[in-house]
């Protein structure tokens, strides 16, 4: 029994992070920067989240999924409807734009 409660916190600690997307953040898009040239940009800002867990690298898929999320959040609060990721780091780190599209 303490084995496998050990390997369930184990896992837990591993990578299974995710972000809640706000209500506001499901209405804004990820768009590309093609996409985005008749928007009026309303801000900028970087995500940050974990690329590692304890002593492994975390998949980038799982991060970059969780950077969008974040930002994803953070242009809702700035009036945007669609996002534009700039720069993906491998550390963890997004820098991104917020537009405003009609």
């Amino acid at each position: 029994m303490k084995y496998f409660l050990f390997l369930i916190s184990l896992t837990a600690s591993l990578g299974l992070g995710f972000v809640d997307l706000t209500e506001e953040g499901r209405k804004v898009r990820q768009a590309q920067s093609s996409e985005v040239d008749n928007c009026k940009k309303v801000g900028q800002g970087t995500a940050t989240t974990r690329s590692k867990r304890v002593f492994f690298k975390r998949r980038s898929g799982n991060v970059q999924e969780e950077l969008i999320g974040l930002a994803r959040n953070e242009a809702a609060k700035l009036g945007a409807n669609a996002v534009v990721p700039d720069e993906i780091g491998e550390d963890g780190k997004m820098k991104w734009s917020g537009y405003l599209c009609n």
